[in-house]
Formats: C-alpha cells, sequence, structure tokens
C-alpha cells in the first residue's frame, strides 16, 4: 500500500509496450487485461496482472485492478 501510487504510475508509463486481451461485455462495458513485467523500485522485476474497462456510461478507459504476481523459488 505505501508505494501504490508508484505503481499506477509505473503501469500508465508501460501499458503501452504490452499487448492487450479483450474480454466479455457484462453489461457495463468492454473488459480488457494486460500483463507486464514491470521493474520495481527496489530494481526487481515482476508481473503485473491488470485489468481495465472501456465503460459504457462514461466513455472513460479506465484501471479497475492491478496486483503484482508473486514469483515461485
Amino acid at each position: 500500500m505505501s508505494n501504490c501510487a508508484r505503481l499506477i504510475a509505473n503501469i500508465r508509463q508501460n501499458i503501452s509496450n504490452f499487448p492487450a486481451t479483450m474480454k466479455t461485455d457484462k453489461g457495463h462495458g468492454v473488459r480488457f487485461s494486460v500483463d507486464m513485467e514491470l521493474t520495481g523500485d527496489n530494481g526487481r522485476k515482476a508481473r503485473v496482472i491488470t485489468a481495465w474497462i472501456d465503460d459504457n456510461k462514461t466513455g472513460e478507459m479506465r484501471l479497475t485492478s492491478a496486483y503484482v504476481k508473486a514469483r515461485k523459488g
């Protein structure tokens, strides 16, 4: 939680470097997922999975969730 603003900034800065996968529209707008590999403030790389929606009401593309996937080992 202490660096969530920096994580969101990192996602926005690098989003165009990764492909988006279109998901279904469940009535609120077309959803997308983007799996990214980002470098954190500590210099380590991590897989970050993001979800987006092209909101039907606002016309805005917005981030709905993001999580860092832990590496095994």
